[in-house]
């Protein structure tokens, strides 16, 4: 039997499948609908599956989401430039981009 997985209570059930279904961009929908599965006691391996993520990704989504309070999803920020203005915030379309290219990596 795999071992039980540790979800940050950040957000409810309900709340993430709300954010699942709201989001007009399919890569963070994919990623709030693979948290709302392991909230509901789905294994990640299944959940993954049936989100059609990559399990390493997929173990990713949760630790960021647990590590960050599920702000970022797995934002690959830090330190990039081509996300970060002069004072170190991000930009919309900075983030956007990197969200995306990290999406189409999990999806290769």
């Amino acid at each position: 039997m795999p071992r039980p997985l540790h979800l940050e209570p950040h957000f409810s059930a309900d709340e993430l499948k709300a954010r699942y279904r709201a989001s007009q961009d399919p890569v963070e929908s994919r990623r709030w609908h693979l948290l709302w599965l392991v909230h509901t006691q789905t294994t990640l391996t299944d959940a993954a599956k049936a989100v059609g993520l990559n399990y390493d990704y997929a173990r990713d989504v949760v630790r960021d989401y647990n590590r960050d309070r599920g702000y970022r999803l797995s934002w690959e920020v830090e330190g990039n430039p081509a996300v970060l203005q002069s004072g170190g915030e991000q930009t919309a379309a900075g983030v956007k981009a990197n969200f995306l290219l990290r999406g189409q990596m999990a999806l290769a």
